[in-house]
């Protein structure tokens, strides 16, 4: 079980200014995201964006990959996924330490998780493919966009609070600056970088696939609905 982090109102502890996301497109299998998350020795995740309960906080990763299980039973089945629960579920800090956050009174005992240093930061990856100019395009909205797994981003620059200077993430010791090395790492080990077939023209994308998806991704039904063929 994981750590609650501190409470602290936004004046206390300023929301996380940052820039510059270096940002990495994956679908991994549930067993790869187990395993990604052993390698980086169990880090913390906590869900962003909605309201929880203390409590809840402290079984946020538990929940993250029990969501990510059912999410990828649905596309081995060629089952379509719950978009609305993808962007709930999917949007998350990942970080070494709770001190790299805090958590915002809202309402009833009720939080909202802040950032207040540089974490990775975890959310619904989407796409689809702009025949305008015959590309693959991550982070889009509307009625025909494809569910694409998770989008792990990281800032290179973001403004520490404590001298008010603009600073690179890697200067100094940041632990979650380390912590996307090993995630990128790994993704480079066990995921290939995908290219897709539209109407016989090949289009390579840095959007990956783990290699275990290869066993079932032909039942994607997104894939099928929009005539897209991986190579």
């Amino acid at each position: 079980m994981q750590n609650i982090p501190p409470v602290s109102s936004a004046h206390a502890s300023p929301q996380l200014q940052a820039s510059k996301w270096m940002a990495q497109q994956a679908l991994l299998d549930f067993s790869e995201m187990q395993e990604l998350f052993a390698i980086l020795e169990q880090p913390q995740l906590y869900l962003c964006g909605s309201l929880w309960t203390q409590e809840q906080f402290k079984e946020h990763k538990k929940v993250f990959l029990e969501f990510y299980q059912s999410y990828v039973e649905k596309l081995k089945n060629g089952e379509m996924p719950d978009l609305t629960q993808c962007r709930t579920y999917f949007s998350a800090c990942l970080t070494e330490t709770s001190d790299a956050v805090y958590l915002q009174d809202a309402q009833q005992e009720q939080y909202i998780l802040r950032p207040k240093q540089p974490i990775i930061q975890l959310q619904h990856h989407t796409m689809n493919y702009s025949p305008h100019d015959e590309k693959m395009r991550s982070m889009v909205f509307g009625k025909d966009i494809i569910s694409w797994g998770i989008q792990f981003s990281y800032p290179q620059m973001y403004l520490d609070t404590t001298t008010n200077t603009v600073k690179q993430t890697n200067e100094g010791s940041h632990p979650n600056g380390s912590l996307f090395k090993t995630l990128q790492r790994w993704l480079r080990q066990h995921s290939l970088p995908i290219t897709f077939i539209v109407e016989g023209k090949a289009i390579p994308t840095a959007i990956r696939l783990g290699k275990k998806c290869t066993e079932w991704i032909k039942n994607e039904p997104q894939l099928q609905k929009h005539q897209l063929q991986i190579q």
